[in-house]
């Protein structure tokens, strides 16, 4: 990598996947495979897949999203809230990631961030059918 591409990247101006050729697919890819991986209960191989995409590409949410989850699974709140801010940032419109952004600040005993995002995650699924969604809708319901 030239001094000039190294320079953009840590400006910002160029995610560090343009920089090396790495296309958005395959920043994707990794992400798709840091899901399969969590959900499969494999959390530290899914960690290595999304911080490869979020490192490849500091602007695409979902490595974000997926270290957020992790952190907040393994209950290090800190992280997993600026790890979900970041996501939440680049892709309001995800009803996993408001939804896990509220129950985030619910631990952190926020009650009134944390409604707000739940609600927000309500709000996105009209027809009731998406699972973060509807489990906002049941914390809500159990809040004071």
């Amino acid at each position: 990598m030239t001094q000039e591409l190294f320079e953009q990247v840590r400006d910002q101006q160029i995610s560090l996947a343009q920089a090396l050729g790495v296309s958005d697919g395959v920043v994707e890819l990794f992400a798709i495979l840091g899901s399969q991986h969590y959900e499969q209960g494999r959390n530290e191989d899914a960690r290595i897949m999304f911080q490869a995409a979020a490192t490849l590409n500091a602007k695409d949410y979902m490595g974000h999203a997926g270290l957020g989850v992790l952190d907040l699974v393994e209950d290090k709140l800190e992280t997993a809230q600026t790890h979900l801010q970041t996501a939440y940032t680049l892709n309001a419109r995800d009803t996993a990631v408001c939804c896990n952004l509220g129950e985030v600040y619910l631990r952190q005993e926020r009650p009134a961030d944390a409604k707000r995002y739940l609600e927000e995650a309500a709000a996105l699924d009209s027809s009731r059918s998406d699972r973060y969604a509807n489990r906002a809708r049941a914390i809500l319901s159990a809040l004071p």
